[in-house]
């Protein structure tokens, strides 16, 4: 493989850092003698508009292994919140089923008019103080 491989790569707008860094170090490992800085220059032209690319214009970076160690919490980032997303829509849709369910229920419900935040009785915090 030459450097036109690793220049003519770019990462898709559906493809993940994780996915796409796996590319891009497979093919960068069969290029013979290859410039620390080239690789890191080629990896910002490569990478689409995001948190990560802005994190290495704002801090260039020294090392591959550095590169390695700050695409890795990058990579947890964005699985977190992909993580988080997929929940939200698995909720959102469960809240909607049981909306349904309880608006068809509670329709005959004589009680459904009733005030649910009627101020209740407060006794004392303690039985007992001390004197």
């Amino acid at each position: 493989m030459t450097l036109t491989a690793l220049a003519s790569l770019q990462q898709s707008d559906d493809e993940s850092l994780r996915k796409f860094m796996h590319r891009f170090g497979s093919i960068s490992v069969w290029i013979k003698n290859l410039n620390p800085e080239v690789v890191l220059h080629s990896m910002l032209l490569a990478l689409r508009p995001d948190k990560f690319i802005d994190s290495l214009c704002k801090k260039p970076l020294g090392s591959m292994d550095e590169l390695c160690e700050r695409a890795k919490g990058y990579i947890q980032m964005e699985e977190m919140s992909r993580f988080r997303n997929e929940v939200r829509q698995v909720g959102q849709k469960h809240n909607k089923h049981k909306a349904n369910i309880k608006t068809n229920s509670h329709k005959s419900d004589k009680w459904h008019k009733l005030d649910k935040h009627q101020p209740l009785s407060k006794g004392p915090k303690y039985e007992r103080y001390t004197p």
